[in-house]
């Protein structure tokens, strides 16, 4: 993210091995976020989420990270394009 806050846009990518296969796990369970080769998992966190809604966000990739949940989905990263 640009230091300078007017540069800065809606969207924190976090960029975590597997992160479309993450991302897929986080839509399974209603958390919105979409991942872009190279950027990783965008969260786009807006006036009304809460802020523990953002940080249970970050916590639960953390969480899918450390205990492998997201390799049910790791077919899916082999999709075309």
């Amino acid at each position: 993210t640009p230091a300078d806050p007017s540069r800065r846009g809606g969207h924190v990518p976090v960029d975590v091995e597997h992160g479309y296969a993450v991302c897929q796990a986080l839509a399974a369970e209603e958390i919105v976020c979409d991942y872009r080769p190279h950027a990783g998992i965008r969260v786009a966190p807006h006036f009304y989420n809460t802020e523990d809604e953002v940080l249970g966000c970050i916590d639960r990739i953390a969480e899918l990270r450390d205990s492998g949940e997201y390799k049910r989905f790791l077919d899916n990263e082999r999709r075309p394009g």
